[in-house]
């Protein structure tokens, strides 16, 4: 218990370090850095730096032979969306139709002859849907990869004006100040988040429709085909001329493609990518917005594991997976092969993930790289808490599968986790509106600063444990949302001030000038007794994922709670013994439910 206890300390110099004499736990996988354009990479871990080689996407082919138990237990947990299959299909044959509409358009503008010769968009998916691995509420994430002639304001302003009268599509949100920047939408009911890069020399691009089957030639009515799409394959050439954010709009893509490239076995991979977000779901442990894992760090970790035990199973992959990374010492970085730090000839170069220049780099956290230039982090924001919760859980995990009824027995890993009778001490933040609308407008606002709550609240006296799943409530035309970050506090301590640690993220919310009356958000503290009913036993219910309540698994689920935080108790941070008073009745609210709006107005917390 004395390594678990480690991650329950406030500062970064506490966290794990790397240790030479206890790293026989776990796979050996030294950081490597390229530095050498002339490396050829013959090893398969190094591969991708040339990109791997053109292959028929399988995202969407089924897994051979019958459904394995684990398969079953995620099709139950509604972890698999075949039913929205074909909506998803025909939304990326539209889109696909719509961008080359916009594309002859522009050369007409120009004047060119013959248009339809041309070289169209390639609709390259990545994410979720092209590793296979996506759920009903998954985002289908997509990048134009469009000719010369087409060019990033185009892209923002004479496709957003199509798609803005295109009555197939609602929610238009362009967001071209991104870091990445996107055009987000709805067509026929599915989420679309677009990217937009141009290739400099469209032959690649126009040999690649030669060899396909044109849609455009397809009637809308006409039944989706069941084969597998074919994806264009991204190689160093795609980056030539590119500028940064084109480099970053197809690193989405390459991403994906290489880790398909370099997994031993895709089904395996998939089944066993599939589990690990469903349990982090299920555990309050995944969200990229409030600064823990998303789809492609655990999409990283889970690619590590697998390369590093290409004979296993997904219940044996399971198993390794959470063994694996309960012991790693971070912030030693998840690779999957030579970080990549110089760029291929003819790219321009991007500064890479390298502590060893860049100092910030070193202060990370969880460094989980990517696999294609420029290598970078893609858990840089994890914070603390979230650092601990993660490691927490994962320690429940290994230990829940290594005393599984049965060898390959996955199902403890998927149960209520008990988080909400772990702790004594909440915060419980409540999010409203009067309106649906306005509710989503003002719930992405606090939702995007959360994670500064939840790194405000981290003190020396104060450790947040937050719980990354937000609870849905309505009340007649009311929306409102709830999220709670459980307390606990250092031996000693008997007052605690809150004031303080809320106030920069009441200003930040305060200063928002989209906020309309009606808009409300309040902190309160809550003891474990005082929690609503609908949190209890029902921690997997959130606004993107079904109800999966656990109460019939609560006795085994505290059985192995209380094993594992003997310790905790014991510990300079305690959530049972040591009850400070927790001084949060002064802390700021935003407005009184139905006074007027004002950007300065306060009221006190009930």
């Amino acid at each position: 218990m004395a390594d678990q206890m480690q991650f329950q300390r406030p500062h970064p110099a506490h966290l794990p370090q790397n240790n030479s004499n206890n790293n026989t736990n776990r796979p050996q996988h030294p950081t490597r850095y390229n530095n050498n354009n002339n490396n050829n990479r013959t090893r398969r871990k190094g591969k991708y730096q040339n990109g791997p080689r053109q292959q028929h996407h399988r995202s969407q082919s089924p897994p051979t032979g019958p459904p394995t138990s684990l398969e079953t237990t995620l099709r139950e947990l509604a972890c698999y969306d075949d039913a929205n299959e074909s909506r998803r299909r025909n939304a990326l044959d539209v889109l696909e139709k719509i961008l080359y509409q916009w594309s002859i358009d522009l050369l007409r503008a120009d004047n060119h002859n013959n248009p339809w010769q041309r070289p169209r968009v390639a609709v390259i998916t990545f994410g979720s849907y092209r590793l296979g691995v996506h759920r009903p509420s998954s985002d289908l994430d997509v990048l134009a990869l469009s000719p010369p002639h087409c060019t990033r304001a185009d892209f923002f302003l004479s496709l957003v004006d199509r798609l803005d009268h295109d009555q197939r599509v609602t929610d238009l949100h362009p967001i071209p100040t991104a870091y990445t920047p996107v055009i987000k939408f709805v067509l026929q009911g599915i989420q679309i988040d677009l990217l937009f890069a141009r290739v400099e020399n469209a032959n690649k691009l126009f040999q690649y429709q030669q060899s396909q089957p044109s849609l455009l030639l397809r009637d809308d009515e006409e039944p989706i085909p069941r084969n597998p799409r074919i994806e264009y394959s991204i190689d160093n050439s795609d980056l030539v001329g590119q500028d940064e954010a084109g480099v970053r709009s197809i690193n989405g893509s390459r991403v994906s493609q290489c880790m398909l490239s370099l997994v031993p076995d895709v089904n395996t991979f998939r089944l066993t990518l599939r589990a690990v977000k469903a349990w982090a779901d299920i555990h309050g442990v995944q969200s990229n917005v409030l600064g823990f894992l998303g789809g492609i760090n655990w999409a990283i970790l889970v690619a590590r594991v697998a390369m590093d035990n290409p004979e296993a199973d997904a219940p044996q992959l399971l198993l390794l997976f959470f063994k694996t990374y309960s012991q790693w010492k971070w912030p030693e970085p998840v690779t999957l092969g030579e970080i990549c730090t110089e760029p291929p000839p003819g790219v321009m170069p991007m500064a890479a993930w390298n502590p060893q220049v860049n100092p910030r780099d070193g202060l990370h956290l969880m460094p989980i790289i990517t696999p294609v230039f420029p290598s970078m982090n893609s858990s840089y924001n994890i914070g603390i808490p979230q650092l601990r919760r993660i490691q927490d859980e994962m320690i429940r995990a290994a230990y829940a599968l290594e005393h599984a009824r049965s060898p390959g027995d996955c199902t403890a890993l998927f149960r209520d986790g008990g988080f909400f009778r772990r702790h004594s001490n909440y915060l419980q933040v409540n999010i409203r509106a009067r309106n649906a609308e306005d509710f989503l407008h003002w719930f992405r606002l606090c939702e995007s600063k959360m994670r500064l709550l939840i790194a405000c609240l981290e003190t020396p006296e104060v450790h947040a444990w937050p719980f990354a799943k937000f609870f849905d409530r309505r009340f007649g035309t009311t929306h409102e949302s709830y999220f709670f970050i459980a307390l606990r506090f250092a031996e000693g301590v008997e007052t605690v001030d809150l004031r303080y640690s809320t106030s920069e993220f009441l200003h930040k919310i305060n200063s928002w000038e989209g906020r309309k009356e009606g808009m409300d958000l309040s902190i309160a503290r809550v003891s474990a007794n005082d929690l609503p009913s609908f949190v209890l036993g029902r921690a997997t219910h959130n606004k993107k994922s079904n109800n999966h309540n656990s109460n019939n698994n609560s006795s085994s689920s505290n059985h192995h709670n209380n094993h594992h935080h003997n310790n905790n108790n014991n510990h300079n941070y305690h959530q049972q013994r040591n009850k400070p008073t927790i001084n949060v009745g002064l802390c700021p609210r935003m407005v009184p439910e139905g006074g007027p709006m004002s950007p300065t107005k306060r009221a006190k917390l009930n």
